[in-house]
């Protein structure tokens, strides 16, 4: 894997067509992004402001006062500061036309802001264009639409945590819970101590949970929640989940950890995945179910669940780490071939 962790929404490009700049300009700007960095967007501002007194015209401190004024909050200067990029018409244009999209998405003016990024798209192929067009688009209960374009923002950056984030949401609201599952396991790879990641696994155990239910005499009553249409190719998976919590009710009888029950059901998951995917092929099959299943034929699934349980500052978890780190350090190698 290329990296195990990414940023927020926004990339900043700090230094593009920096030759084309006042070095004057360059140096204030380059001031500015460091006080922004730290939240100071209200000092970082005022050094953008000093840089444009030099050159009204750079792309570079128009763009990053824009990004500032985002999230100072103030949309209406934003806009403006990234209207003024569109109209130089040179560098940092797919980035001003994000600020312009977002702002109106934070000023609740959703059709314009589908418009900016329609318009950004017909320009630039850029995966955080998509990503926002798609995070409106599921706002707006505009499913079958979000699912396609997140998916066309992971086509162009599978590494985009955010992006598997929001695939995730869209598919469990589809009623695919396999489908919602796989992409917050590929989160955790490369999100984690973040608010976000902890809710996350919340949602991870709650979707692996469901499908189980127990009355008062001890029956064991197996459902496929949320499930997908019977023609689903992932409707064998989805009912593997269900019953590997009924088998983990005896597991857990016998003495097993939650964890240890939590490995046992990972690998139920990608195992039938596995032996499900035979000659299918597609954004799921070819993304997911191929790196998981790798990854439980390699032994993996053992140092990937602890992995995850330890983003919650899971104790258990931290203990398992320091008992095993040669395997959780064969697993990390193994990540990074790919």
């Amino acid at each position: 894997m290329k990296t195990l962790y990414l940023t927020l929404i926004f990339s900043l490009f700090f230094f593009i067509g920096i030759s084309q700049e006042n070095k004057k300009v360059v140096e204030l700007v380059n001031q500015g992004v460091k006080l922004h960095d730290k939240g100071s967007y209200a000092e970082a501002i005022a050094l953008y402001k000093q840089a444009l007194q030099i050159d009204e015209n750079s792309p570079l401190a128009n763009y990053e006062i824009s990004y500032s004024y985002f999230l100072l909050p103030d949309y209406d200067k934003a806009i403006s500061y990234a209207e003024k990029v569109l109209s130089i018409n040179k560098e940092n244009m797919a980035e001003a036309y994000l600020t312009i999209g977002n702002s109106l998405d934070m000023q609740n003016k959703p059709k314009e802001a589908i418009d900016v990024y329609q318009t950004a798209l017909s320009k630039y192929q850029n995966y955080l264009l998509y990503y926002n067009y798609a995070l409106v688009c599921y706002k707006q209960n505009q499913i079958d639409k979000a699912e396609n374009l997140v998916i066309m923002a992971l086509n162009k950056n599978f590494y985009h945590a955010s992006s598997q984030s929001l695939l995730s949401s869209i598919m469990y609201k589809k009623g695919s819970r396999i489908k919602a599952i796989l992409p917050l396991y590929y989160f955790f790879l490369l999100e984690t101590k973040t608010k976000r990641a902890s809710d996350n696994y919340a949602k991870l155990k709650e979707y692996l949970g469901q499908g189980l239910n127990k009355d008062d005499k001890n029956n064991i009553q197996i459902t496929v929640p949320n499930s997908s249409t019977a023609s689903d190719s992932f409707s064998a998976a989805e009912m593997a989940i269900s019953l590997a919590n009924a088998s983990n009710i005896i597991e857990k009888q016998k003495g097993k950890s939650d964890l240890e029950l939590f490995v046992h059901t990972n690998e139920t998951i990608f195992n039938t995945l596995g032996e499900l995917k035979k000659d299918q092929t597609g954004f799921w099959w070819d993304n997911y179910v191929s790196f998981f299943y790798e990854l439980s034929q390699k032994g993996f699934v053992e140092p990937f669940s602890y992995y995850i349980a330890g983003n919650d500052e899971n104790d258990n978890a931290m203990a398992w780490f320091d008992d095993h780190k040669k395997e959780f350090e064969d697993f990390a190698n193994w990540l990074k071939q790919k």
